[in-house]
């Protein structure tokens, strides 16, 4: 797996690959030994705009909330995408994946997971997943 990013959202894919063997890259220098710490897991730190050959990619930036692409270096040997931002469509990682026949969980995808988990919580009652979303994707 190839964390994109040092925020919350990577620490939780951090954290819920806690036995996985984690890259981690960010724009900022010190950002997958600042992820590593604040974890307490093993990051291996990749500069920013490389890739790793075969690795899931794990999108927790803004890229894609706006027309930003991922570094070309990192889409031309990804094995996977788990790409957390959402937007109104396909961002242009979900779209560069699509195209090249790559595995995708988009944002709203995750979306929908985290909303899921959140009503069974709540509620006690299995989430109507699919109707969820089907919603969401009007």
């Amino acid at each position: 797996m190839l964390i994109l990013g040092n925020g919350g959202a990577a620490a939780a894919a951090v954290i819920a690959l806690d036995r996985s063997e984690v890259y981690g890259s960010s724009r900022r220098l010190r950002g997958p030994d600042e992820l590593a710490a604040r974890t307490g897991s093993s990051v291996v730190p990749v500069p920013w705009g490389s890739g790793v050959a075969g690795a899931v990619v794990v999108n927790a930036t803004p890229i894609g909330m706006g027309d930003e692409p991922l570094p070309e270096a990192v889409t031309a040997v990804w094995s996977g995408l788990l790409d957390m931002p959402y937007a109104g469509g396909d961002t242009r990682a979900v779209a560069t994946a699509r195209d090249g026949g790559v595995p995708v969980v988009d944002g709203l995808d995750l979306l929908v997971a985290q909303a899921a988990e959140s009503f069974s919580l709540w509620t006690g009652v299995e989430a109507p997943v699919e109707v969820m979303r089907q919603a969401a994707r009007r």
